[in-house]
């Protein structure tokens, strides 16, 4: 893994940092299972996250572009004592105002670079033999392996529990279907906040043995660019809107390296595929997915794909489609889906779990149709397209 300061992290200093950073962690954390993550998208956050994860702990990543309200909501949903945060990150980011929010809602704010200080000759003498010895918590695949929130576009913000079986096996999902190798390197500029970005784009290649470049933001238009050129890497997954940006800014060779340019989130413009094609010479690939699928669904690939469709569903991802009132198109209807990447459930919102469930199956809330080759296009949020 590498970052935009040149720094390079390799598995064997990985290990050796998550281990001496989670017995501190440990320390600080020691009655609390579920940790308030929010770091951004960087070396210092990859070893945090595992870090809490070698001893045991759930990371909730905290969405710090949400606004002071909905993270204080996220944190009192998930009944959270504490915070990991960094003191640059807070100052960089100018997150100032939402730091003294959560101050003054109760949260304990616990800073990297004082747990850097403190770490004690325990920490660092423990730290090296688990790393040597592969030390790791017997953790069952069916426990929660980070919390996600979802936007709250529907009320408030719900707390999303992800197990280890959901990314995993999301992650052999995505693999099955794309093309990616160690000769790849994925740049990686979404927040880990955010499922994609934590999932695909952060644990993947790190699980898989593929490179990955570490970014803070998607939203700076003229570097990103530069860095994916600089960087070499081949591959990126971002948003339509993000990649307007990255064609209106960069310079025609910035992507030159470009192999896999995945689109997500939001639907892609047929301009928007134009502009890549004419600029850099790239095909753009949409996708689809949701949080609480950990949170690919469906995806379109070089051997695979349909200009508007968001592609086939992955392999191990049982599917149905159910009549929407108003609509009589064949094949036109409720996405349904289950499998190992589909949620837990959400936390301690029985209610809500149950809403979204049926028969074992989860409700995406999404109204899809499919063709006759099994591509699948995205029409609408369910209330959206009923009540038009």
């Amino acid at each position: 893994a590498e970052d935009q300061d040149r720094k390079v992290l390799t598995y064997g200093n990985l290990l050796l940092k998550m281990s001496v950073l989670g017995r501190a962690f440990h320390r600080i954390f020691k009655d609390e299972e579920r940790v308030g993550f929010l770091l951004p998208t960087s070396l210092p956050g990859l070893v945090a996250f595992f870090g809490l994860h070698a001893k045991g702990h759930v990371p909730a990543m905290l969405n710090f572009t949400a606004g002071s309200l909905a993270v204080v909501s996220c944190c009192h949903t998930t009944q959270l004592k504490s915070v990991l945060t960094s003191r640059r990150f807070i100052k960089l980011a100018e997150l100032g105002a939402l730091e003294e929010a959560l101050k003054n809602a109760g949260m304990r704010m616990v800073y990297l670079e004082d747990v850097a200080k403190k770490l004690t000759l325990g920490d660092k003498i423990g730290g090296i033999l688990a790393s040597r010895l592969r030390l790791a918590p017997s953790t069952p695949a069916e426990k929660p392996a980070a919390i996600m929130f979802t936007s709250g576009t529907e009320g408030v913000p719900k707390a999303v529990l992800l197990s280890h079986r959901n990314i995993t096996a999301n992650r052999f999902q995505a693999l099955s279907f794309l093309t990616i190798g160690a000769g790849d390197k994925l740049f990686n500029c979404l927040p880990m906040f955010h499922a994609f970005g934590l999932g695909i784009c952060t644990l993947l290649p790190v699980l898989a043995g593929i490179r990955v470049f570490l970014y803070p933001s998607p939203l700076h238009y003229r570097i990103v660019p530069q860095l994916f050129y600089e960087s070499q890497s081949t591959i990126l997954c971002g948003t339509d809107t993000f990649c307007v940006g990255y064609a209106r800014y960069g310079r025609p060779y910035d992507f030159s390296h470009a192999r896999l340019v995945i689109i997500g989130a939001e639907k892609m413009r047929e301009g928007t595929r134009k502009m890549w094609a004419d600029k850099y010479g790239v095909s753009l690939f949409e996708g689809y997915g949701a949080t609480e699928c950990a949170p690919l669904i469906s995806v379109n690939t070089p051997a695979h794909k349909k200009a508007g469709s968001v592609g086939r569903v992955v392999p191990g991802l049982e599917y149905r489609l159910t009549p929407v009132p108003g609509i009589d198109e064949e094949n036109t209807g409720l996405l349904w889906v289950k499998g190992d990447n589909v949620m837990l459930g959400y936390y301690q919102n029985e209610e809500a779990t149950k809403a979204v469930w049926h028969d074992g199956m989860y409700h995406t809330g999404d109204v899809a149709w499919r063709d006759e080759d099994g591509y699948y296009w995205y029409v609408g949020r369910a209330d959206d397209v009923i009540k038009s």
